[in-house]
């Protein structure tokens, strides 16, 4: 199973996202955020095939056998540089041959090492683990992308849920600024509402305010408030009269 594949309870990050957010925040493994940097040859060695590149030197090899045998097969005649020309080719060729096959067994016991190292079965062919290998690379680097494409998100949202709570805290301010402690009274049936403070005192102010303009005195059926304003001068105007 690929690290991509397995994934959080929330099936928003995989194990490549939780490996880079760990790079990313434990210093000593930094180093391994650009670890695409130390492959800069993988693409191009899933291409090759270590098999087929010995299949290509056992065939120089054999046509610089043919060189050879034309080489020693040659007649000698006066003025033919036939032999001279292909012998110096022959020498530097089979030189550069030597060297290139030395090189291959190297990298043939590299890769089995390799192998060893990574766990792979001892048959598995050079293209099939490089592809993985690079299929790795890309998917981590992507991890890497989501992750950052991931934070600049929640950023944005914290930082639009900081907005909107105060927005919400100056409408509050604005609001009890501009009568969180008045009630609401309504006036004559063909008046407009008004707020009036709340507290004893000032519902008396407010009662002698409206007996003076006549609100007070509104049809019962009109305004309940009225009503009571009735009620009240009703039983001031008994006071005073005792």
């Amino acid at each position: 199973m690929c690290s991509s594949d397995l994934r959080a309870s929330d099936n928003k990050t995989n194990m490549l996202n939780y490996l880079a957010q760990m790079c990313e925040n434990k210093e000593k493994y930094k180093d391994l955020l650009t670890i695409q940097e130390d492959f800069p040859h993988i693409e191009d060695a899933c291409r090759e095939s270590i098999p087929q590149a010995q299949s290509d030197l056992n065939k120089l090899k054999a046509e610089l056998k043919q060189v050879e045998g034309a080489i020693k097969s040659a007649p000698d005649q006066a003025g033919d540089r036939f032999v001279e020309i292909m012998t110096a080719f022959h020498t530097k060729a089979n030189k550069t041959l030597t060297e290139t096959i030395e090189l291959h067994e190297k990298l043939e016991k590299d890769f089995k090492d390799l192998l060893t190292y990574f766990g792979e079965a001892p048959s598995t062919d050079s293209q099939t683990l490089f592809n993985h290998v690079n299929s790795f690379l890309q998917a981590f680097d992507r991890a890497q992308k989501d992750n950052v494409k991931r934070k600049q998100l929640a950023e944005k949202q914290k930082l639009a849920e900081q907005r909107r709570k105060e927005m919400a805290e100056r409408i509050a301010k604005k609001r009890a600024e501009g009568g969180g402690a008045e009630e609401e009274d309504s006036g004559a049936a063909t008046g407009p509402k008004k707020l009036r403070p709340a507290g004893g005192r000032n519902m008396l102010d407010n009662l002698i305010a409206d007996m003076r303009t006549g609100q007070a005195f509104a049809p019962p059926s009109q305004n309940d408030v009225a009503n009571e304003a009735l009620a009240v001068f009703a039983r001031l105007k008994k006071t005073g009269n005792n």
